[in-house]
């Protein structure tokens, strides 16, 4: 590649200006925000876990929500344990 550049000329058109201070990064926002993600985010997951289920218990609940009409409906399984 730098034998094809040989005949090309190259021009700085802007160069490069020091800073007079030193750029420094605030360290208590950038931890504040690396603490509160986390637990933002572990709140959130809680939350949606413990958001009441979206199942219906018979036909008529599902019509009462949705005019769509419904093809087939699961039968209850009754075991030992809810007989109980």
């Amino acid at each position: 590649m730098e034998q094809r550049q040989k005949g090309e000329q190259f021009r700085v058109l802007d160069p490069v200006v020091a800073m007079s201070t030193p750029s420094r990064a605030e360290p208590l926002p950038a931890l504040l925000m690396s603490a509160a993600l986390p637990f933002g985010l572990a709140l959130g997951a809680v939350v949606a876990a413990e958001m009441p289920g979206t199942s219906f218990d018979s036909v008529e609940d599902l019509r009462a929500v949705t005019a769509v009409p419904v093809s087939a409906g699961i039968p209850r399984v009754v075991t030992e344990a809810d007989r109980a």
